[in-house]
């Protein structure tokens, strides 16, 4: 009937004791009509079929690591990638040999050793992972992150500034999440999820 609208029911209410009438009712919105944004988390290369060799052939630029100077800022532009940065770079501390920080409260995951470029915390939680991948090329750490939440049946993935929801309940186990190569798998009865996050792309 409202195509591409959410229609809005919302009453704000103050109640200070169960069971009586509440001290402050306010009806905010009342079959409001607001607009639905249109997401896509099938995200590709801003510049579809992106080669960074065609691209050093094409501009005349020399490779090094790390890329500095106009060189860095061209790719950067290129890739479309400097919107998403964070403003301050993010570092996991007290990381051990293996690269990783182990904060689960109930020690039942083994964790894998993981490149020497990134670093990474398991949450108290324990469904929780946020990383630092450092970029050589870049001279730069990214923050990638990863949050199951069952209780609420959904999963949040961010990298830097970039973040979306995936409902778990509509989830396609065993599919990537977007064109991310990241795969989440549930154990039956089993209180376990496999979790398979390659890389960022």
């Amino acid at each position: 009937m409202y195509s591409g609208m959410y229609v809005v029911n919302m009453t704000v209410s103050i109640c200070w004791s169960s069971g009586q009438d509440c001290q402050f009712v306010s009806q905010i919105f009342q079959n409001t009509l607001l607009p639905k944004h249109t997401c896509d988390t099938q995200t590709d290369f801003a510049q579809p079929g992106f080669s960074y060799t065609s691209w050093l052939s094409t501009t005349g630029y020399t490779d090094a690591t790390p890329l500095t100077g106009d060189t860095l800022d061209d790719l950067e532009e290129v890739l479309d990638i400097v919107k998403i940065y964070e403003p301050t770079s993010f570092t996991v501390v007290n990381a051990s040999s293996n690269g990783w920080n182990d904060e689960c409260a109930f020690g039942m995951v083994d964790l894998p050793d993981i490149s020497p470029e990134a670093n990474c915390t398991l949450q108290p939680h324990c469904t929780a992972i946020d990383c630092s991948i450092f970029s050589p090329r870049l001279g730069r750490s990214f923050h990638a992150a990863v949050d199951i939440d069952p209780c609420h049946a959904r999963m949040m993935v961010q990298i830097e500034k970039m973040n979306f929801n995936v409902g778990l309940l509509e989830k396609q186990y065993g599919k990537n999440v977007g064109q991310k190569d990241l795969i989440l798998e549930e154990i039956q009865n089993n209180c376990y999820y496999i979790f398979n996050f390659n890389r960022m792309s």
